[in-house]
């Protein structure tokens, strides 16, 4: 015994009893009693007899602690006189971190006749290991759940109206002598078939009714592999609730699980036999058995119609068989390594596999050939199912990542993260807008297909968006500034912002600008630091980040400045693109001197230059002179020929008039000079080019 304590009674049993003035009868305590055995024991205190036991094998198979409320919390206690039903709970908790509640039906003061009545009235999963498969059933709002145990989980009611997650009805399935492997559900959402390395298969009724309430049990077992049933599968189009009723058998019963074991083999079951109202009936022959796999068989499908099975091996092979008489019809080959997953199309002749070579592979069921190969996945990939009405097709995998492909584009729509490793169990519901997700991380997730929402939403943003461009638009027509960067801010235009700072800035409205720092809240600010940061890596926009900066830091205290999120790492990036801007200045300003140098040494020049022009006028004055005075000086000889005749035979030889000496000496002087002239010009229009300036 590991813990006990009073159920019923006027007081504890540790106190002397009391006894009804009116009568003799004494009154009576129970103690509750559980242990290792796994049974929940109520025991009579005075006379030390067991008076209720739970007999059920389903219940506990390791009770560690019980836990109660006491009577005394609920009636009065010091009127023994006044006998009362009283109605309260006593919880239970298991070795395997699961709480079972108990309603207690007794009397406030009871004799040793007044037995309280006792039974169970919730189940809660504390944990649940890790998780091998995972189930839609009963009208897609319970969730089947087979972890790392014997015990079946079952969550009803998960779904709620539009609500999920509701995990507060829960039930445990017990049967099985070692870890469920799979589970699959009949269409109609009421049947379970679970598979175990106990080697059996069983199925189970999960709209059984008791006390009111639904209950699961098992209606029948099926023994006749040699080693683990790795994977089971329900027929497609049976009713089978109508067919177990009505009694109804058939040669070749259209009722039927398909079973893939270690050993090799699969088998198909008859379900026809079994009865929904009598106990569990233990079938030891199958309808038909084959060697289908060289090693263990990991996945078994079943066609729509019924009419076609698929099995997934580690061999590396998918093979189809024709359900009537379990003769092969095709080998698919073309994976690398082992088969974890196979599953036929809803709508197309076609087949779905997943690889632990990492690969996808959509199989047409026409010319069983390769269609379609998908690669993204980084591990194995250990499930795939169609969903979108075989548009598209959802795998998770051992890199505990879920991705979603469309068939048309042999693409990646989406990947999807919320597990922390290997991704065993995927279900997608009838709707197909949710499918749920389990796995060795022991995390059961509920996804929800959002895309509508997701557009409407965009939708409606981009409606908001135009309307505040439009009113951003009035605001500057308007030249109203301080609106019109806020609503920038808004719709996140940082160009914009700069625009109309610049334009403040040229406008001299410096006001303007303090005025709207000043009005800004911490996310605003942190929005313009941002955008001034990215302004400040650029000369062109580095003076309005910088006249922004300047007043950020003037207008507000440092304790202020702190409580912008991300301060430090903004302030940090904004001073090194700033030191660089100082740096520049300084450079530019060093080079304006050499400017200041080039402008007065041209101005040296031209000066030089108008002195050579005044030169040059002088020389060509004086040349018009000479020519003026050759000329004068030939008519006089052309008319005095008969002075002149005696000379102008001596001087034939030289060509020129022997009475001409001035004007031969002032010609080779000013030949002289012109020639002397032209050199200095020429050397002082060189003199800029020539000179070597220093650095500044």
């Amino acid at each position: 015994i590991e813990d006990f304590g009073p159920i019923s009674g006027s007081e504890p049993p540790r106190k002397k009893q009391k006894q009804d003035p009116k009568s003799d009868q004494q009154y009576s305590s129970f103690v509750a009693i559980c242990g290792a055995k796994g049974k929940l024991r109520i025991f009579d205190y005075v006379s030390s007899k067991q008076v209720w036991s739970d007999a059920d094998p389903e219940v506990l198979t390791e009770t560690s602690v019980l836990q109660f409320i006491s009577v005394e919390q609920i009636v009065d206690v010091e009127k023994p006189g006044k006998d009362e039903d009283v109605n309260f709970s006593i919880v239970a908790t298991t070795g395997d971190y699961d709480i079972f509640v108990y309603n207690v039906e007794a009397k406030s003061h009871p004799t040793s006749a007044q037995v309280p009545k006792i039974s169970k009235t919730r189940t809660i999963v504390g944990y649940n290991d890790e998780i091998v498969d995972v189930k839609w059933a009963d009208n897609q709002n319970t969730l089947v759940v087979a972890a790392n145990s014997e015990k079946i989980r079952l969550f009803r009611d998960v779904v709620q109206g539009n609500e999920f997650g509701h995990w507060e009805k829960s039930e445990t399935l017990m049967g099985h002598t070692a870890v469920v492997l799979s589970i699959d559900v009949s269409k109609d959402g009421k049947f379970l078939v679970s598979s175990s390395k106990d080697n059996s298969v069983r199925v189970w009724y999960l709209d059984a009714k008791k006390g009111g309430q639904k209950e699961a049990k098992c209606i029948g077992v099926f023994t006749g592999h040699t080693q683990s049933v790795a994977t089971v599968a329900f027929s497609r189009k049976c009713d089978f609730v109508k067919l177990l009723k009505d009694k109804v058998r058939t040669q070749k019963p259209n009722a039927f699980v398909v079973s893939g074991s270690q050993d090799n083999t699969i088998k198909i079951w008859d379900l026809s036999v079994l009865d929904l109202d009598s106990p569990p009936q233990e079938i030891k022959s199958s309808i038909l058995t084959t060697k289908a796999h060289d090693k263990e068989i990991n996945s078994v499908a079943i066609s729509p119609n019924d009419a076609l099975i698929a099995t997934g091996s580690q061999d590396r092979l998918i093979k189809i068989w024709d359900r009537q008489t379990l003769k092969l019809v095709a080998t698919l080959k073309g994976h690398k390594r082992g088969i974890w997953s196979v599953e036929f199309s809803p709508v197309d002749k076609c087949l779905v596999s997943a690889s632990a070579d990492r690969t996808i592979k959509i199989w047409s069921l026409s010319d069983f050939s390769c269609i379609r190969t998908f690669e993204g996945h980084t591990a194995s990939v250990l499930r795939a199912s169609f969903l979108s009405a075989g548009t598209q097709v959802l795998s998770c995998s051992a890199d505990s990542v879920v991705k979603l492909w469309n068939v048309k584009t042999n693409e990646c729509a989406n990947s999807f993260e919320g597990h922390e490793d290997k991704i065993w169990g995927l279900a997608i519901r009838n709707d197909g807008e949710h499918f749920v997700t389990a796995g060795e991380d022991s995390i059961i997730n509920i996804w929800q297909d959002v895309t509508s929402q997701i557009l409407l939403d965009q939708e409606n943003a981009r409606e908001q968006r135009i309307i505040q461009e439009q009113e951003l638009s009035n605001c500057l027509k308007m030249k109203q500034y301080e609106r019109a960067i806020f609503l920038a801010l808004r719709l996140n235009q940082p160009n914009r912002i700069r625009v109309i700072l610049n334009e403040l800035l040229e406008a001299n409205k410096n006001l303007v600008i303090h005025e709207i720092v000043g009005k800004a809240s911490n996310e605003e600010l942190e929005k313009l630091m941002l955008y001034l940061r990215d302004w400040n890596t650029s000369a062109k926009g580095s003076i309005v980040a910088q006249y922004l900066l300047n007043v950020i830091l003037r207008r507000f205290t440092p304790s202020r400045i702190s409580q912008i999120p991300r301060v430090p790492e903004l302030i940090e990036s904004i001073l090194a693109y700033t030191e660089r801007h100082y740096h520049r200045v300084d450079v530019l300003l060093q080079r304006s001197f050499l400017v200041d140098y080039t402008l007065s040494e041209m101005r040296q020049l031209d000066s030089e230059r108008n002195d050579l022009d005044n030169e040059d006028n002088k020389f060509v004055n004086i040349s018009r002179l000479i020519t003026d005075t050759s000329e004068a000086v030939s008519d006089d000889d052309e008319s005095d020929d008969e002075v002149l005749s005696s000379s102008s035979s001596s001087s034939s030889s030289s060509g020129k008039a022997p009475l001409r000496p001035f004007e031969k000496e002032l010609a080779g002087f000013l030949a002289q000079e012109k020639t002397q002239t032209q050199s200095e010009k020429f050397s002082k229009s060189t003199k800029y080019y020539k000179r070597e300036f220093p650095l500044v």
